[in-house]
């Protein structure tokens, strides 16, 4: 039977995927596709903000994560950080969750 993700792991999840999306920017970027990256990393954080508005736990786990959207230092680097930290959580949590506990 599968389970059905709760709301942190669902909200993890959908920060990882706007994570990668940054990524995805920064390639558009490096094959000329300024306007389109321009617009999804625009997009992903007004997404991130949002989520991060709507899922108090999130900043909690990720300090920081709020201040580098806001001024843009993810954008370049350390968006790879954050999407590492998040999969960790997500590993961490599926291995928890199968053990019955709950984590973050």
């Amino acid at each position: 039977m599968t389970s059905i993700p709760d709301e942190r792991t669902a909200a993890l999840r959908q920060l990882e995927k706007l994570l990668h999306a940054i990524g995805s920017a920064n390639d558009a970027e490096d094959h000329g596709y300024i306007r389109e990256a321009e617009r999804i990393r625009r997009e992903s954080c007004e997404a991130i903000l949002a989520l991060l508005d709507e899922h108090a736990f999130v900043p909690e786990v990720l300090p920081g994560i709020r201040l580098e959207v806001e001024t843009g230092d993810m954008l370049w680097f350390r968006w790879s950080s954050f999407l590492a930290r998040v999969e960790r959580l997500l590993e961490q949590r599926g291995i928890h969750e199968r053990h019955g506990g709950e984590l973050g």
